[in-house]
């Protein structure tokens, strides 16, 4: 499954998130593709256990897209800038 998020969407909301099919987010597993705000891109997983680098979107998405099959995850595009979430 892939969803697209922007900085608008309710994914970004506080609290009882729901996606685009009436799921919570909260507990729902998924990973989430973007850019940080230096221009990288990133893949990582909801709680950040799984996480890269990229140098090309489509690296990105490859390495998002293998993980979520294995844990049978949803992958979101966001529009906003995301942080990898965890200290270098």
């Amino acid at each position: 499954m892939l969803l697209q998020a922007s900085a608008d969407d309710d994914c970004y909301a506080a609290g009882g998130v729901k996606n685009q099919a009436g799921e919570d987010r909260q507990t729902r597993n998924y990973l989430i593709v973007g850019q940080d705000g230096e221009g990288r891109w990133i893949a990582r997983d909801r709680l950040g256990l799984k996480a890269g680098i990229f140098s090309s979107f489509a690296s990105a998405l490859h390495f998002a897209k293998d993980e979520a099959a294995a844990a049978h995850a949803a992958v979101i595009l966001s529009s906003a800038p995301i942080e990898l979430g965890v200290q270098l």
